[in-house]
């Protein structure tokens, strides 16, 4: 167990198939790392429109040395009439970048538009962008995969949201 926490935090990542894995998935949801991930990008990347509050859930696509790869979404959810309602939102892959103490230091996303794919090329390891379907034309498993992911972790905001507002 320890040799799997020391290979998830000191990057130990030399194929395709180490960089996700159920030796890194593991650790990533039982040592809290996602929370924290899911905090961060609450804090420091979504945005919301209506005065209402952000939630994020992320699917891990990779963890390499100091950089952590993600698909997240975030919605925004705030009371209208005592009504929860939904605001803007958030849905794309996002590297986080983490310090020696396992502090999120700094992220990048893609741009929207033409810059997405160059983009895409930059920030994420070639291994990652070929077995998430980061670019490219969407096949019909890849827009079915997409759909689910987009369902699951909305599903995921919502409850964290009617639980914040007492809403269940």
């Amino acid at each position: 167990n320890f040799f799997l926490l020391l290979m998830l935090f000191t990057g130990c990542v030399d194929n395709c198939d180490t960089y996700l894995n159920e030796q890194t998935k593991k650790p990533f949801e039982e040592m809290e790392i996602r929370p924290i991930c899911e905090q961060y990008i609450e804090e420091n990347i979504a945005k919301t429109e209506n005065n209402g509050k952000s939630f994020c859930s992320c699917d891990l696509l990779g963890i390499e040395d100091n950089k952590i790869y993600l698909w997240i979404y975030c919605e925004e959810y705030y009371l209208k009439d005592k009504l929860l309602k939904k605001g803007s939102g958030l849905f794309e892959p996002i590297s986080l970048t983490k310090d020696e103490n396992n502090n999120i230091v700094s992220y990048e996303l893609p741009r929207e538009g033409i810059s997405y794919e160059e983009d895409i090329k930059t920030i994420f390891p070639e291994c990652i962008i070929k077995n998430k379907d980061l670019i490219g034309s969407p096949s019909e498993e890849y827009t079915k995969k997409y759909n689910e992911r987009g369902e699951r972790l909305g599903q995921e905001n919502i409850t964290k949201a009617k639980r914040f507002y007492n809403t269940l």
